[in-house]
């Protein structure tokens, strides 16, 4: 019988320290994203190759990482660009790499934005931690576009802010 309760005991406190209190970072991320033209109408993709750095966005507790999560996501077209968000329907945002597949991390639609800034809605499911853990991977932001546009180029910045769970 002692036996038992030691053995029940040592579960319970084994249960215990696992499910003890998880820590968290956030850090936010700012990159840009670029797509050359010319643009048709219809889903264009801007762009970013991300080589991700855990031990620069978390120190010491990279080796850790439970959970990764978006908290928000937010993109700004540059002063000066010949678009404003009136020029497209709809913005998705997704992770895609060799290893992990493709995943929707954000969307926005309709895009209703006077500004140059617009808050994409992001996913709940979404847990980044294997393409965080990559060698890099690809950030593709889908902008609809109303109509064609013969520009040569467009550019963005794209602010993630990033929640770490260890």
């Amino acid at each position: 019988m002692k036996k038992i309760i030691g053995n029940l005991a040592f579960v319970l406190i084994a249960v215990l320290v696992a499910c003890g209190p998880s820590q968290e970072k956030t850090n936010d991320i700012k990159l840009p994203l670029t797509a050359e033209g010319p643009f048709f109408a219809g889903p264009t993709s801007l762009m970013h190759e991300f080589k991700p750095d855990l031990k620069a966005l978390m120190g010491d507790d990279a080796a850790k990482l439970k959970e990764l999560k978006l908290k928000d996501i937010s993109v700004n077209l540059p002063e000066g660009s010949p678009y404003s968000w009136y020029d497209f329907t709809s913005a998705s945002l997704v992770f895609v790499s060799d290893n992990s597949p493709m995943t929707s991390v954000a969307i926005l639609n309709p895009i209703k934005s006077n500004g140059t800034n617009i808050v994409l809605t992001t996913s709940e499911e979404a847990d980044l931690v294997e393409f965080f853990k990559e060698e890099k991977f690809t950030i593709l932001l889908d902008l609809d576009f109303i109509e064609d546009s013969y520009e040569d180029a467009i550019n963005a910045d794209l602010t993630m802010n990033l929640v770490f769970k260890y």
